[in-house]
């Protein structure tokens, strides 16, 4: 094998892991929600019609404390979060 054959498939490897368009979050849809926002993703399918974009009000906070709890229901269970107001230091 000469050089130029050595280089061929490390820069093929390198091509085809930059193309997979890993987007880190920064994708069309994230960019247009308002902020701040809660998201809920129903799979590893991003346009999974189940995904859920929750705003979160200016000002609140998840509590660290108390975070979440759950409910069981008929049909199954209730995720309840919860936000404090959060501390303004002036």
């Amino acid at each position: 094998m000469d050089i130029k054959a050595k280089w061929i498939i490390p820069i093929l490897v390198v091509a085809l892991v930059a193309l997979t368009g890993c987007s880190s979050g920064r994708d069309a849809q994230a960019a247009s929600q308002t902020y701040p926002h809660m998201v809920y993703w129903n799979s590893g399918y991003r346009f999974d019609q189940y995904n859920r974009w929750f705003e979160v009000q200016d000002g609140y906070l998840l509590d660290e404390g108390h975070t979440f709890d759950i409910v069981e229901t008929e049909c199954g269970y209730d995720l309840i979060l919860h936000f404090v107001k959060e501390e303004q230091d002036d």
